[in-house]
């Protein structure tokens, strides 16, 4: 595994035919598009879409950064991809887990369970809305899962 994040069209894989056997195209003809260049930001390791614009999807790398990706645009151009900010100062290590709101649209929240913080994001300002740091004395361990 590279980090590439890959997007297939899942209905040419599952596909059936008339009779119900099954049809599936070959994997590479249901591929619609690859993202190569995230993967200079360390390998995507985990991805939340948002239910309310579900051409959005939010990522987190191996090396603490994190990018919204507008589906509607990377498959025209490979180059929309961009950072919304670049998240070092706001996590140290690995972005661990990504969630969208599931009432507000604009607004991610990223979680690296190596540093304790999650920062939840306005993207319409492209700013962080608020931080929160978990307690690592006392066996309070930090949290590797976001849930609105």
């Amino acid at each position: 595994m590279d980090g590439t994040l890959c997007v297939w069209n899942a209905s040419l894989l599952l596909l059936n035919d008339s009779e119900g056997k099954s049809a599936a195209v070959a994997p590479e003809e249901a591929l619609l598009f690859t993202l190569p260049h995230i993967s200079n930001h360390g390998p995507v390791v985990c991805l939340s879409w948002n239910k309310l614009e579900p051409w959005m999807i939010a990522a987190g790398t191996a090396h603490g950064q994190a990018y919204t990706i507008n589906l509607t645009t990377a498959s025209q151009q490979q180059q929309s991809v961009e950072s919304l900010w670049t998240l070092a100062s706001r996590h140290g290590a690995e972005v661990t887990a990504v969630a969208w709101n599931s009432a507000v649209a604009h607004i991610v929240a990223t979680n690296s369970a190596t540093d304790g913080t999650v920062v939840v994001w306005d993207t319409k300002a492209h700013q962080p809305w608020c931080e929160l740091r978990m307690p690592t004395s006392g066996g309070g361990g930090n949290g590797a899962a976001l849930a609105w």
